[in-house]
């Protein structure tokens, strides 16, 4: 998306989710000229089939981005050549994906999204996984002020599906560490104490936070 003097335009390339963020590198002029190659569209990409898109706003100097990336390595780097080549723009990543680009241009985040979207379910174990390099990390921080972390194949949204429950089954894990200062995941802190969930990846969806409420209400 482009938005210029007050008006702003979609475009769509089937194939090129997986660079859109390399698009972005050389800087706004090329970024634009490159975007604007590509086939207007008219309609919505959902939050399941848009796996990475970017928004270029001229008018306030702002470019948001997101899409995959290899490893925290790739993404810090992004970030970094991205600060040089675009001197003067408040470079910001869109924690809630489409629903921050819609939210950008003043049409809400639940735009791309179907009513019921955030399903909760009762979890059986805490998913660590076997990577090496977890997705998120879950904390929790204890009675005694101390801080214990988990890392986690899952998405965020996955964890707080699942509700206080999640805290009783992460003693369990064997994949408990010490959170290590300036952790480059996405990440969850569950406060026990004051019994409240919170994520490191943005505001919650407006329909979300009701769902939250009822999940750990008591």
């Amino acid at each position: 998306m482009v938005v210029e003097n007050g008006a702003w335009q979609r475009y769509f390339s089937h194939w090129a989710a997986g660079r859109v963020v390399d698009e972005l590198l050389p800087g706004p002029a090329a970024a634009t000229r490159c975007f604007r190659a590509q086939r207007k569209i008219e309609e919505w990409l959902d939050d399941v089939w848009c796996e990475g898109a970017a928004l270029v706003d001229h008018d306030r100097r702002i470019p948001l981005r997101f899409g995959f990336a290899d490893s925290w390595a790739d993404h810090r780097a992004t970030r970094a050549v991205l600060a040089r080549t675009w001197p003067g723009w408040d470079v910001r990543f869109p924690h809630d994906a489409m629903g921050d680009l819609t939210r950008h241009l003043g049409i809400g985040r639940d735009l791309t999204r179907a009513p019921g979207w955030f399903e909760t379910f009762e979890p059986v174990e805490f998913a660590g996984g076997e990577s090496t390099e977890p997705w998120s990390v879950v904390s929790l921080r204890l009675p005694d002020g101390s801080v214990r972390a988990w890392g986690s194949a899952w998405e965020p949204i996955e964890h707080l599906a699942c509700g206080p429950a999640l805290i009783g089954l992460l003693p369990a894990s064997p994949l408990a560490a010490v959170l290590p200062a300036g952790f480059p995941f996405p990440h969850l802190p569950l406060a026990t104490a004051l019994r409240r969930l919170g994520t490191g990846l943005g505001t919650p969806p407006p329909d979300l936070t009701p769902a939250l409420d009822a999940l750990i209400a008591g």
